[in-house]
């Protein structure tokens, strides 16, 4: 499955959905603004191949920069930390977490509700202080997210929604 980027389309982004507006600018560079409503893409090029490098990315850009954000406000309401975090495009991973405390996530989650997204920052948090997925691991997640179950779930049921190719 791909992601409809054409103009006129709706689009989820961070569990809101938006309508896409495609319009042609002049400008040295493309940009993204975002209303209540709409994800409004001003484009360098007509070219479609080109536009739709364009859109992806101006969507890693803005979602790059929601999750860095996002995960700093979640360790800190958490009480945790971690060393840097990398929003990466992968294909099957939705974050991991290294032993120096570096923590990836997946740019494509901003395609995903936004409490999928709390979950595996939550998720990849806990792997500081449990570098596995022991019972006490899942037991640390359960106690800072209760409801974790049930985003664990929806990425399962709709990882192929959103592990597109674009």
């Amino acid at each position: 499955m791909t992601l409809d980027l054409s103009g006129d389309s709706l689009v989820s982004f961070f569990g809101k959905e938006y309508q896409i507006e495609i319009l042609h600018c002049e400008s040295a560079k493309p940009y993204i603004v975002i209303s209540n409503f709409a994800l409004r893409f001003l484009l360098t090029t007509k070219n479609f191949f080109k536009q739709k490098q364009e859109i992806i990315y101006l969507l890693k850009v803005k979602s790059t920069e929601f999750i860095k954000n996002f995960a700093i406000d979640i360790a800190n309401r958490q009480d945790l930390s971690f060393n840097k975090i990398y929003v990466k495009d992968t294909v099957s991973r939705w974050g991991s977490c290294s032993s120096i405390g570096n923590i990836n996530i997946n740019w494509k989650l901003c395609f995903a509700p936004t409490k999928c997204l709390e979950y595996v920052i939550i998720h990849e948090l806990c792997h500081i202080i449990h570098m596995n997925h022991s019972k006490n691991f899942w037991e640390e997640v359960q106690k800072r997210m209760p409801d974790y179950k049930i985003w664990h779930n929806w990425l399962k049921d709709n990882s192929k929604l959103i592990l597109i190719k674009l």
